[in-house]
């Protein structure tokens, strides 16, 4: 509040020696103004190499009026389905790059709108609403964005300013995952069917046969034999 209320800002450098940090020198930046004066401490380090994250082959290119672009984008949210819980500006749109022109959808064929543009390359991405605003405001203008991949982030650049709008992953639609819930069905019961013919039918064990054993002749002894008379 001090800043908004104040109508002159020095701002300068401060170096001197930090005793929490065993008498170092520490640099702080010193904002003053007629009411309050700020000082704010530096902070050691590097900064991130932000250039590593800004993709260097690109499939596809687009050159078009981001103004245009953002009256689409916002058209397109305001008709988004009226059961979804999310909310207008965080729903995503998929951007087509094809034939001299940027389409923008919605989800599942909700709505759809093109802009003309110098194209170069087709690709195809889904981001979300607002961060995709965001960026073609920043840009202001006629900008020129490329594409790399479908999950790659988008760059867009404009008289050497650049930015990223990361890509989302968008669900299935119902009539996709029905399909493909078929054909994996369809294809597990021909496994199946091909296994069990190719597997070979198990045969029952023979009992293995007992040899037959002759009877023995029985024969009594002598001892109980009667005597017989012989004429």
């Amino acid at each position: 509040m001090s800043l908004k209320k104040a109508k002159r800002v020095k701002v300068s450098f401060e170096q001197k020696p930090d005793s929490d940090n065993g008498g170092l020198l520490a640099k702080s930046l010193i904002v003053d103004t007629e009411l309050i004066k700020y000082s704010l401490p530096s902070q050691e380090g590097s900064y991130p190499d932000y250039g590593k994250v800004f993709p260097s082959d690109f499939i596809a290119t687009a050159s078009f009026d981001t103004k245009e672009a953002t009256k689409a984008c916002q058209s397109l949210l305001a008709i988004w389905f009226n059961d979804d819980e999310t909310k207008g500006l965080y729903r995503p749109l998929t951007l087509t790059v094809a034939d001299n022109k940027v389409t923008i959808e919605a989800k599942e064929d909700k709505g759809s709108m093109a802009i003309s543009a110098e194209t170069s390359g087709e690709a195809r991405i889904a981001v979300a609403g607002n961060y995709l605003m965001k960026a073609f405001r920043a840009c202001g203008g006629i900008a020129e964005m490329k594409l790399a991949s479908s999950q790659s982030p988008i760059a867009l650049t404009v008289d050497g300013y650049r930015c990223l709008v990361m890509p989302i992953r968008l669900p299935e639609s119902k009539a996709v995952a029905e399909a493909e819930a078929v054909a994996t069905e369809t294809e597990a019961k021909a496994e199946a069917e091909a296994k069990a013919e190719a597997k070979p039918k198990r045969r029952g064990r023979r009992k293995a046969k007992q040899p037959e054993v002759e009877p023995e002749e029985v024969t009594e002894p002598e001892e109980d034999r009667e005597p017989v008379a012989v004429a």
